[in-house]
């Protein structure tokens, strides 16, 4: 079961997993409200854009402890911005195809929304472009997935899950790289720069 937080409905998480236990569910995915197109939306975010605590941890702390308990699965995004070199997305791993076909890395790249499509990102506006990458009603899924564009998307997040790891062997030996960029991951595609996916939340 997913289960969409925003401040209207906080109060109620806690009890998600008895529910989903309940209901015979093993598994429950709590996620933010992260592509957000007006005020609205933007004020029933529950998380936080720097590296503060949000109001609202220790009811997910909560939540963790009755889904223990109860013995249900569950997995919850942070409410704080956090370095990830590819997003629960995974964009390596998984696609989105749209009903009319089109193929793209996710669904936050092609909603269903004219294009340009309007983003609220850490309290500034942008637009950005609908990506697909082919339409599988008229293109071979390997074609489209094996195509240069295609494979050059995938290519910045491979990048930077290869420098994460460097990262992390360079705890157990000495760094390859000095200086500020051996601790900085590569940018993403650009039009995952403005995607509040990028900062793991």
């Amino acid at each position: 079961m997913v289960f969409l937080m925003v401040k209207d409905n906080i109060l109620e998480v806690p009890s998600v997993p008895a529910f989903a236990r309940e209901a015979g569910v093993e598994e429950v995915v709590l996620i933010n409200i992260c592509h957000m197109i007006n005020p609205w939306q933007e004020e029933q975010r529950v998380f936080v854009w720097g590296s503060g605590d949000s109001d609202y941890e220790a009811i997910l702390k909560e939540t963790e402890d009755n889904a223990r308990r109860l013995k249900v699965k569950l997995s919850r995004p942070s409410l704080h911005a956090v370095d990830v070199a590819v997003c629960d997305e995974n964009p390596l791993r998984n696609l989105y195809i749209s009903a009319e076909g089109e193929v793209s890395p996710c669904v936050y790249l092609f909603p269903a929304l004219p294009s340009p499509f309007k983003r609220l990102f850490c309290g500034k506006e942008y637009f950005v472009d609908r990506v697909a990458f082919g339409n599988i009603f008229r293109d071979s899924f390997l074609g489209i997935w094996n195509g240069e564009g295609y494979r050059e998307f995938r290519g910045c997040f491979q990048a930077r899950n290869n420098k994460l790891r460097e990262l992390y062997s360079s705890l157990f030996g000495q760094p390859t790289v000095k200086g500020p960029e051996a601790s900085t991951l590569p940018d993403p595609p650009e039009v995952c720069k403005t995607c509040h996916k990028i900062i793991g939340v």
